[in-house]
């Protein structure tokens, strides 16, 4: 017992010894906590900057509200603060946010990791972003990868065509290519132009393929010839709309919306709620008569059979041609 007493007394008196050293160790464990804290969050800034640059482009007209992104805890207790408010009360991310803005705040954390200056990849590959997006957040995110591809190159995989469109609408460099797979999964890839240019060189080889059986052509023909007037009134309907204050949702509501083509007419040509005869005679006004007729043979041979053949197919896709290229000169 007086052995281990001794020791004890020992290592009670070196205790004693070194309370002051003590503190001085605890003042300096303090100092390098709050040091840690202080690089921590100096070197966390630029990346919650930018996220929140990323939120406010893809959700900008929505009533959830983003807050400063920082780090909390330490150790196996630290994680990412998400300060989130809805109509300016403050309220938990996950349980207000709807499914596009949970992809929207994914992104925005993703991106500015995946971008960052130390990162060895020059370029940023995103799959299928645009799932549960609105109109204007689709808008936004094109402005995103507009904003990121200044300075690498971004490659995005998408099916759906709103990207492609709100890229084109905004004038953003992009290079878009089809992806298909094709008999014996062969995968081809092709360059893909405007909707317009798109639709006619489709329908220019239909009408110079000498290979297809006429009564096939005259079928197809009209339908495709269609589709590019329609690309090509859709595309100024909605700087119309736009010109006009229209939100983006509105407009994509309106401009896809199923009815003939002088539904589409009268958008672009800014008489909305007009109808038939009268679109048609604004039409033979503003291009002429051949302009009205084409138009109503389109709408009719997209309905039903062709009465009769089409006759010259290349003189079809020319005059659908000069119709569009004024429709967007407008």
């Amino acid at each position: 017992m007086a052995v281990r007493l001794s020791t004890w007394l020992v290592q009670a008196e070196a205790a004693q010894a070194a309370k002051p050293a003590r503190k001085q160790v605890k003042a300096v464990r303090d100092w390098v906590r709050a040091l840690t804290d202080e690089l921590r969050d100096a070197r966390f800034k630029p990346f919650a900057e930018q996220s929140g640059q990323i939120w406010r482009l893809l959700c900008e007209r929505s009533s959830v509200s983003l807050g400063a992104i920082g780090l909390t805890g330490v150790g196996p207790q630290r994680q990412v603060s998400l300060p989130v408010s809805v109509d300016d009360a403050d309220a938990p991310a996950f349980g207000v946010m709807s499914q596009g803005e949970l992809h929207s705040l994914a992104l925005s954390l993703f991106v500015p990791r995946a971008t960052h200056r130390v990162s060895p990849f020059g370029f940023l590959v995103i799959d299928d972003p645009v799932q549960s997006m609105d109109p204007e957040k689709v808008d936004g995110l094109a402005k995103v990868l507009d904003l990121y591809a200044q300075h690498r190159q971004v490659v995005v995989f998408t099916h759906d065509t709103r990207l492609e469109e709100a890229v084109q609408r905004l004038g953003l460099r992009a290079t878009v290519l089809r992806v298909s797979r094709q008999t014996d999964s062969v995968v081809h890839v092709a360059s893909v132009s405007d909707p317009v240019s798109q639709a006619l060189a489709e329908a220019r080889a239909i009408a110079l393929d000498p290979h297809l059986p006429p009564e096939v052509a005259d079928r197809v023909l009209p339908s495709m010839c269609r589709l590019a007037l329609e690309a090509a009134y859709q595309d100024t309907a909605r700087r119309a709309l736009r010109e006009a204050g229209v939100g983006q949702r509105d407009i994509q509501e309106r401009v896809t919306r199923p009815g003939p083509l002088t539904g589409l007419a009268a958008l672009a040509m800014g008489m909305p709620g007009k109808e038939g005869r009268e679109v048609l005679d604004a039409v033979a006004r503003d291009h002429g008569t051949w302009a009205r007729e084409l138009i109503q043979g389109l709408n009719q041979a997209s309905h039903q059979a062709p009465a009769k053949p089409v006759g010259d197919r290349a003189a079809l896709v020319d005059r659908t041609k000069r119709l569009a290229k004024e429709v967007l000169a407008r």
